[in-house]
């Protein structure tokens, strides 16, 4: 049994190496392959700490009416951050508001000019929520227009806010939509690109299989090479693969960093080391041995 396996490994290895060209061209494609597949992989932690960043700077004021104290605000804050919807609530008295204000507009005359002829604090007490989700706002806009604290608020400005609340929730939905179709896509060249080695592979050995078969080979030891080869080819493109893309998130790690500060490619890659040695052996092994299957069963009659 072990000799038998042993020669089967060694056929497979002379039918990769007597085909080196077309082998080392499948092997080749396999390993673009294989690096936009783990780039995409690496692409879902990114997009969510981007997302992550929207969602943190994402929040809805409840603005209250200029007759509402902030003693009273403050006893709304208590009664409706149990909510479960809400992450963080956050009061913010009139004399905050102002100073805000001043601080975001110290640089213009103009506005400053305009404040002060009013002679008098213009802004109302508020409460800026943070929800545990970004499709939760909604829900806590209406909770707190249908509360008994409805008669106090003056304006809510989830509606204000609707549009960029919802682009943000739907570019979430989008990312994943568009990694799923790549992955998709990438996976099917990878097969037809093994699928067409092996059948070309056949090809060129149909005399020697018929040989094979006529001295008694069995179906298994016809077979068996070029499942090899798919594992061959798979095996060093995965690895080729690994040592290509640890160097390029090396490699662009500091570009990346000048864009986005908070994302660190070399550190998302070593992070998810062991799970991106898999998907990269997997996924190369895998569609080697798959592509391997298919093509024998269609072009090789034993």
């Amino acid at each position: 049994m072990f000799n038998s396996l042993k020669r089967v490994i060694q056929a497979g290895y002379k039918s990769f190496s007597r085909n080196i060209g077309l082998s080392l061209a499948t092997v080749f494609i396999m390993i673009l392959v294989l690096i936009l597949l783990t780039f995409l992989f690496l692409l879902r932690p990114t997009a969510d700490i981007l997302i992550q960043g929207f969602e943190e700077k994402i929040d809805i004021s409840v603005y209250f009416k200029e007759y509402v104290l902030g003693e009273d605000v403050l006893s709304i804050k208590e009664s409706i951050k149990e909510n479960p919807d809400i992450k963080e609530i956050e009061y913010i008295s009139k004399e905050q508001a102002l100073d805000a204000f001043e601080q975001r507009h110290k640089d213009n005359p103009v506005i400053m000019e305009s404040l002060k002829e009013i002679g008098f604090n213009p802004f109302v007490a508020s409460l800026s929520i943070k929800a545990t989700e970004i499709d939760k706002y909604e829900q806590i806009a209406e909770y707190l227009e249908a509360s008994p604290y409805a008669t106090l608020i003056d304006n809510i400005d989830f509606f204000e806010r609707r549009t960029v609340i919802e682009t943000v929730a739907s570019l979430n939905e989008s990312i994943k939509s568009t990694l799923f179709i790549f992955i998709f896509i990438l996976g099917m060249i990878g097969f037809l690109v093994g699928f067409n080695t092996i059948k070309m592979g056949i090809y060129s050995l149909t005399e020697e299989i018929k040989v094979m078969k006529l001295v008694g080979a069995s179906n298994w030891f016809v077979r068996g090479p070029f499942l090899i080869q798919g594992i061959i080819v798979g095996g060093i493109a995965a690895l080729a693969a690994l040592l290509i893309t640890l160097l390029l998130s090396y490699g662009f790690d500091t570009r990346v960093q000048f864009f986005i500060p908070e994302i660190s490619i070399f550190n998302l890659f070593t992070n998810n080391f062991w799970s991106i040695v898999l998907l990269q052996f997997g996924a190369g092994i895998g569609l080697g041995i798959f592509s391997s299957i298919i093509a024998i069963r269609k072009y090789l009659e034993v």
